[in-house]
């Protein structure tokens, strides 16, 4: 295989798979900017509560997630769970559609998009069973660029929505558009997942719990919780972003999707330039180093929001985080070689499990602190994770 080429697009299936991923990452573009804007302003709902709905959003995600990674390494049979997935996001998109209200949005957003979304950890899991076969290198590269495709949408979805919002839209018009999104993922996922694979030949035999108790030992539960908590920096920034923006006087809303973008539009050229220029580097070392380096983003970011030097912030941010948004995924393929399912249902896990951590502090600290001072604790957590994180695998030659 051509080194000079994208690995991703030298196989069908995975162009297939690829295309399944940028519709699933238009949809979490355009809502996840603005959640906290609708939840405050379109329903009212207090700071509190919409934690509270992030962090049992991500409970049912992760319960989702737990089930179908041991599930589905044990039969093969991911496209089956590929389907609900993508109908069950389709039912939490159709109930803000059709008929908004608190209970919706809570229902949707604690149950409903985050379980469909596990869809995500999906397409990572057949895209490693896709390449198991390749060389080391190449599959650490690939699964980069499937992180960079994600990527993608969020450099103008947040954009569009910013300009629209900013403008007077309704910030709730988001779900019509996401409802129609949705039936275009079912009918791909319908088109183009490929069939299951034959499960493994001592199926019949595994059990689940014994399988899920692999993901109990200390050598995996020790670094992904920690990875957990740096990926919680990406997430809390989103959360954080609008309420920020809002608080300064000279902000608008329409500046959240404009920054957001554009440090999405950043990520997704390191996504690609910074596994190859670091190949030679361990993976617990490029994670070490991003979350260093997002940390100096989050504190810096509450302190220069009112001035123009917080665009100059954008290049380091985008570094950072697609250090450690990408690279966790490889890490925890490497760690848990024989399982692509758990282990990349653990690497979307730890992706979007930050969220809890995230709603946790913002719940906390909306009772007692300013948005500022939320933002600058979710650094100083980064950073404690990162210091454990690299004191941790240091010894494990990954």
């Amino acid at each position: 295989m051509a080194t000079r080429s994208l690995y991703l697009f030298t196989d069908r299936n995975l162009v297939l798979l690829a295309a399944v991923m940028i519709v699933q990452s238009a949809m979490a573009a355009s809502i996840f900017p603005y959640l906290s804007i609708i939840a405050t302003q379109s329903f009212g709902l207090s700071e509190q509560i919409f934690a509270l709905a992030l962090g049992l959003g991500t409970l049912a995600s992760l319960s989702g997630s737990f089930y179908l990674g041991i599930r589905t390494d044990q039969t093969g049979n991911r496209r089956f769970w590929a389907l609900t997935l993508a109908v069950i996001y389709l039912s939490g998109n159709a109930l803000m559609t059709f008929a908004p209200s608190i209970p919706g949005y809570l229902l949707t957003h604690g149950a409903l998009i985050p379980i469909g979304g596990g869809i995500i950890g999906l397409l990572y899991a057949e895209t490693r069973v896709q390449v198991q076969a390749w060389e080391p290198r190449a599959r650490d590269l690939v699964m980069s660029e499937v992180r960079m495709v994600f990527a993608v949408p969020f450099v103008g979805a947040p954009i569009i929505w910013g300009l629209l919002i900013g403008s007077g839209v309704e910030p709730t018009s988001i779900y019509p558009v996401q409802f129609v999104l949705s039936i275009v993922q079912l009918v791909s996922v319908v088109l183009v997942w490929p069939k299951g694979t034959p499960p493994p030949a001592d199926a019949p035999a595994r059990n689940f719990w014994k399988d899920a108790s692999v993901l109990l030992e200390r050598r995996v539960l020790l670094p992904v919780s920690l990875l957990i908590v740096i990926s919680m920096g990406p997430m809390a920034f989103m959360v954080n972003l609008g309420l920020l923006f809002e608080a300064v006087p000279n902000r608008n809303i329409g500046e959240v999707g404009l920054y957001s973008a554009t440090i999405a539009a950043l990520e997704v050229p390191m996504m690609i330039l910074l596994p190859r220029l670091l190949i030679n580097v361990r993976k617990s070392r490029q994670i070490t180093v991003g979350a260093i380096g997002y940390t100096t983003f989050l504190f810096l970011l509450p302190l220069t929001a009112d001035s123009w030097f917080v665009w100059l912030l954008c290049p380091l941010a985008g570094a950072s985080a697609a250090i450690i948004l990408a690279v966790p995924i490889g890490y925890i393929q490497d760690l848990l070689s024989d399982r692509p399912g758990a282990a990349s249902f653990l690497g979307s896990v730890v992706a979007i499990s930050g969220s809890i951590v995230a709603a946790v502090i913002i719940a906390i600290g909306a009772t007692y602190l300013s948005i500022y001072w939320i933002t600058v604790i979710s650094g100083f957590t980064v950073a404690f994770a990162a210091g454990l994180f690299f004191i941790s695998t240091r010894d494990q030659g990954l």
